[in-house]
């Protein structure tokens, strides 16, 4: 077993339900590894479904610009590319990517309802709320984000970070501890060849989806330096095609309002 896969293996909790999850334990191997890996929560039949449902509605002539929009847009079914150098959202961040927003009061068009729900109660236990906080409706003054990060084949990537922008937002809102369970939709090998989520794990930057499976939830938190290498970069970008990465968030963003990713 090479050492990325030991760390990747030994940052895992394995359960089946959200009662199995214990915060004190995923608290511990966040500490000790600066990321996690939860398995068995979310399944990959569930995962495959929806997956299916995606690309059989994708429309890339639905897709809106980077920034600009309204903040009442991302408050629903919507989606639009998010490229460049994210200067606009008060950091350095660059990306080649697609953001697809799906909220748990909007038509569930993907079928990813209960697996958005099952993350964010994941993000609510380490947060320290209410197991069910913003799950169905905003509370608090904040709403649960839940959206898709598309990283197409052909060179989708994010460029290394630690989040700064949401972490800031919570504490302004006197929101709870901010953390970023991240669902894997797709499988290196199987979706895609190359590239993929990466992660600095004791200091050693891992590429953990060699290990990873549709359906795990990684889990980062603000010491976290994450990203994800190119995506397929010798394959021919398709802008019209749902090819290569998809990974599903669930952030609280501020009710009347959010950030520009």
């Amino acid at each position: 077993m090479s050492e990325d896969r030991t760390l990747v293996e030994e940052a895992t909790v394995k359960i089946n339900s959200i009662e199995e999850l214990k915060r004190d334990e995923l608290l511990r191997v966040l500490e000790t590894f600066n990321f996690a890996r939860i398995v068995g929560l979310v399944t990959k039949p569930s995962i495959d479904e929806s997956m299916r449902k995606l690309r059989e509605q994708f429309d890339a002539s639905k897709d809106g610009p980077t920034t600009g929009e309204h903040h009442s847009a991302v408050r629903s079914n919507y989606q639009k590319m998010s490229i460049g150098r994210a200067r606009h959202s008060g950091v350095d961040r660059p990306r080649f990517m697609r953001t697809i927003y799906n909220p748990l009061w909007a038509p569930d068009i993907y079928g990813l309802r209960e697996s958005f729900r099952a993350v964010a109660r994941v993000r609510n236990l380490l947060g320290d709320r209410d197991i069910n906080f913003a799950t169905d409706k905003p509370e608090g003054g904040m709403w649960t984000a839940a959206r898709l990060h598309h990283f197409p084949a052909g060179g989708g990537f994010m460029v290394a970070h630690k989040d700064t922008v949401l972490p800031a937002i919570y504490k302004r809102e006197n929101a709870g501890a901010f953390f970023q369970p991240v669902l894997l939709l797709t499988e290196r090998g199987r979706d895609y060849q190359e590239g993929g989520g990466f992660a600095e794990i004791r200091g050693r930057r891992v590429n953990y989806e060699d290990y990873t499976e549709r359906g795990d939830i990684a889990v980062y938190d603000t010491t976290t330096v994450h990203g994800v290498e190119d995506i397929d970069p010798k394959a021919p970008y398709h802008h019209d095609k749902i090819e290569g990465r998809l990974s599903g968030l669930v952030t609280l963003f501020k009710d009347l309002d959010s950030p520009r990713e």
